[in-house]
C-alpha cells in the first residue's frame, strides 16, 4: 500500500482504520486510484475475520489460498480457478442473503474436497 501511495496512488475514501488494523480486522482497504483515474482494489485476505460480518461466510483460509496459487510469468500470484471463481461468485452475489447461501455452498464444498 505504502509503496503505491508514495508513486501517486491516492484513496477513494479515506480508509477509517489504520493500515495495521485493516491487516487485521477487514479484507481489504478502499479502492486506490491511479494518476490516470483507474482504479484498483487491493485484497489483503479472500474472506472477513469471522464475526465480522453480520450473515454467514466461509472461515479464513488464505494460507490454502496462497498454497494453491500460481505464480504467472509476470512474476504475479494468481489465485487457483476454484479459488477465482468462489471469489467471482461472491462479487456477483446481489445481497447478503444470496451471500449467506453460496457461503455455505463454498465451505460445503471445501469440507467434501479436504481442502
Amino acid at each position: 500500500m505504502q509503496l503505491l501511495l508514495k508513486h501517486g496512488y491516492s484513496w477513494a475514501e479515506e480508509p477509517d482504520l489504520s493500515l495495521e488494523d485493516i491487516a487485521r480486522f477487514d479484507k481489504s482497504p478502499p479502492p486506490l486510484i491511479a494518476a490516470r483515474r483507474t482504479g484498483i482494489e487491493l485484497h489483503l485476505h479472500a474472506w472477513f475475520p469471522k464475526g465480522r460480518l453480520e450473515y454467514p461466510s466461509p472461515a479464513p483460509d488464505d494460507a490454502g489460498m496462497f498454497a494453491r496459487s500460481r505464480l504467472g510469468a509476470d512474476g504475479l500470484r494468481y489465485p487457483a480457478p476454484g479459488d477465482m471463481l468462489a471469489h467471482l461468485v461472491i462479487h456477483a452475489c446481489p445481497s447478503s442473503e444470496h451471500l449467506a447461501q453460496i457461503a455455505a455452498w463454498i465451505s460445503g464444498v471445501r469440507a467434501s474436497s479436504g481442502g
